[in-house]
């Protein structure tokens, strides 16, 4: 019997929204799926862009910026994946 443990985000920055989207009023989501390797490396892969590609844009930069806790197997590190969904919001 060996224990999985998940990929942990001790660090998860929220993207910024873009000059051009500023003070207009957003209800827009991305999903993406977030591949951490077992050296805490992350690799962005988009599943579902946002209606606003500067969005997508945002959430791309945001979520390279993200730190990780590598997936642990026992105690070894190894590759793991997480899905994300972003959520852009304002009035």
């Amino acid at each position: 019997f060996s224990q999985i443990s998940s990929a942990a985000a001790p660090v998860t920055p929220w993207p910024a929204i873009p000059a051009s989207l500023d003070g207009k009023p957003l209800d827009d989501w991305m999903k993406a799926r977030l591949l951490v390797s077992k050296e805490a490396q992350v690799t962005v892969v988009v599943l579902e862009p946002a209606k606003h590609r500067e969005l997508t844009v945002a959430g791309i930069i945001a979520s390279n910026k993200w730190t990780f806790a590598p997936q642990l197997k026992g105690d070894d590190p190894i590759d793991g994946e997480l899905t994300v969904r972003i959520h852009f919001r304002s009035q």
